[in-house]
């Protein structure tokens, strides 16, 4: 990047040190809490890596559910089906950074709630990940249902 700027002149950094860039770096580090602690909780169900291949299809198709609207909300970032990927937690890290990056007024009450929501999600995963890493691993060492691990989370 410095050869870069040094050789064609583009004053790049004044557009990508800007103080909005906080708000998408919160959104790409929380989505990656969430995400990392819902694989951690699915990961502690399972004995070894061969019996993983049940879940591992529909787990890893969960951080890609914002594509599957990623339509509507650029056509209008402002609309219902946005605003509910918004707050939405599975949802809200992509949404949020698709309707920022092409939104000229960002809502900043809107941040703030889906935000808040955010950071609740990432809390309660990551208790409920602990809860079945310490049972499911650490207790039995098993491969678990889901019905156990509906067990092991009302205990």
């Amino acid at each position: 990047l410095p050869i870069l700027v040094r050789r064609f002149d583009i004053p790049f950094m004044q557009y990508l040190l800007v103080p909005e860039l906080v708000v998408l770096l919160f959104y790409a580090l929380a989505g990656y809490l969430l995400f990392a602690a819902l694989f951690v909780g699915l990961g502690a169900t399972v004995e070894d890596m061969s019996s993983s291949g049940n879940f591992q299809g529909l787990v890893f198709m969960i951080p890609w559910l914002p594509m599957f609207v990623l339509g509507p909300v650029i056509n209008n970032p402002e609309g219902t089906i946005a605003l509910f990927g918004s707050y939405f937690p599975l949802t809200t890290p992509g949404i949020m950074l698709i309707r920022l990056a092409i939104m000229d007024e960002w809502p900043w009450l809107q941040i703030g709630f889906s935000s808040l929501i955010l950071l609740v999600s990432i809390w309660l995963l990551m208790k409920l990940a602990g809860k079945i890493f310490r049972i499911g691993i650490l207790l039995y060492g098993k491969n678990a249902t889901p019905a156990e691990i509906w067990k092991w989370l009302v205990q």
